[in-house]
């Protein structure tokens, strides 16, 4: 075959299935060579007349150039003299290289505003290199490897609503196998986040996580503000902690309560809260994680300060375990659980065990594994509203795994 051209007009991608963009692409591509000399050539020239954002189920993409060159017919080997994507916001563009089955592309984004192609992405502009790398698989020498896809880049520019610089330097690596970030550095002013992490699934059907990081003043709903309207991007939020963590977690999450989660987890590790805000929440704390090094038990403790509220901690178990062994001794001084409210509505799974009013104190332990628990302690409440649970005044004593109440008086 000496030459193919091909050509399309007003091409809707959702015509194929619901899951595609709406898009009305025209435009022209030629593949081929001039003489028997010549390399082989491809050259492509689309336009996409109905550019829209990704949450109004478009493709943020108004015109696309290419150009490559393969000295080779059978195109193991091939140049890429031009990668130019208008963007409905900005531009990306540059260069790469197709050889040895591996793919690089060094490009570079112009003006980007990441909001005018999702609306739930951050409301800025930004510029600078981003490199791209996809390498095959192999399984010839050493471990196998899975094909993979790095990337680099180091992006500046400013907030939409404001003249404040941020900056954004990532570096990374994802596949079939696994994330890892090995670096994510996000500045605006003096607000900074630093993350590292590291995910793999390993053959045991559990997920291994490794991180370390800090937050420094950090305002998460400035860089994802999500969909318009929520609580999320009201805000206010200003998170200030440190962290370094080692973990492991079941590979199936989606039929997991989330007790049954959090007893499911094993690892080592620290987190430490400084004073900071969610969703216009004081927060502050601590928790820690270790692992006994000869068994497969983890312990747990904590001080949490939520609000004017206090919850203090300490846990042990065996993850892989039946759960027998599990157990669980807190005590709470909830006198406004009402401050919490404003974080049921971050997340639709926290809505069922967030209080919205009232109060409480006491101390409990439980043990076993979710939901088959066995509790003992005594507290007290007041107003308290959990999901579509309303306590009136009461004094409860937990015994074995049922709960009896006595009705308190009303002046009491």
């Amino acid at each position: 075959l000496g030459q193919m051209h091909l050509s399309t007009r007003a091409w809707d991608f959702s015509t194929f299935s619901a899951s595609l963009p709406r898009t009305r692409v025209s435009g022209q591509a030629w593949i081929g060579r001039r003489d028997r000399l010549s390399p082989m050539e491809a050259r492509a020239e689309l336009v996409n007349d109905a550019a829209a954002r990704w949450d109004q189920q478009g493709l943020p993409l108004s015109r696309l150039l290419l150009q490559a060159k393969s000295a080779s017919m059978a195109l193991d080997t091939l140049d890429i003299k031009t990668f130019d994507l208008t963007l409905t916001s900005g531009r990306w563009s540059g260069t790469g290289k197709w050889s040895e089955r591996a793919l690089q592309l060094d490009t570079r984004l112009q003006e980007v505003r990441p909001q005018a192609l999702d609306r739930r992405a951050p409301a800025m502009r930004l510029s600078g290199p981003l490199s791209l790398q996809w390498r095959p698989g192999a399984t010839s020498q050493g471990p196998e490897k899975a094909a993979a896809w790095t990337w680099k880049s180091e992006l500046e520019g400013r907030f939409d609503d404001s003249a404040q610089v941020v900056s954004l330097s990532t570096q990374g690596e994802v596949s079939s196998q696994g994330l890892e970030i090995q670096r994510l550095f996000a500045a605006s002013g003096s607000a900074t986040a630093d993350v590292k992490l590291r995910v793999r699934r390993e053959k045991s059907k559990r997920w291994l996580a490794q991180s370390e990081g800090h937050l420094s003043g950090f305002d998460p709903a400035a860089w994802y503000p999500g969909p318009e309207g929520t609580p999320w991007r009201k805000g206010p939020h200003r998170l200030n902690a440190r962290w370094q963590l080692d973990l492991s977690a079941p590979v199936s999450t989606a039929e997991r309560a989330l007790p049954e989660w959090f007893q499911s987890l094993q690892g080592e590790g620290r987190l430490e809260v400084q004073p900071s805000q969610l969703a216009g929440v004081d927060l502050q704390g601590s928790v820690r994680m270790e692992r006994e090094a000869a068994s497969a038990r983890s312990r747990v403790r904590g001080d949490l300060r939520i609000g004017r509220n206090r919850l203090e901690f300490e846990g042990s178990g065996d993850p892989l375990g039946p759960g027998d062994a599990d157990q669980l001794r807190a005590q709470l001084q909830g006198q406004a659980l009402g401050d919490l409210a404003p974080l049921a509505s971050i997340h639709p799974e926290l809505a069922a065990w967030v209080p919205r009013q009232g109060s409480a104190q006491g101390q409990f332990r439980i043990e076993g594994r979710w939901p088959a628990l066995k509790s003992s302690g005594d507290g007290r409440t007041k107003g308290l509203q959990i999901g579509p649970l309303s306590v009136d005044r009461k004094s409860t004593r937990l015994n074995s795994s049922h709960v009896s109440e006595s009705r308190m008086p009303s002046s009491a």
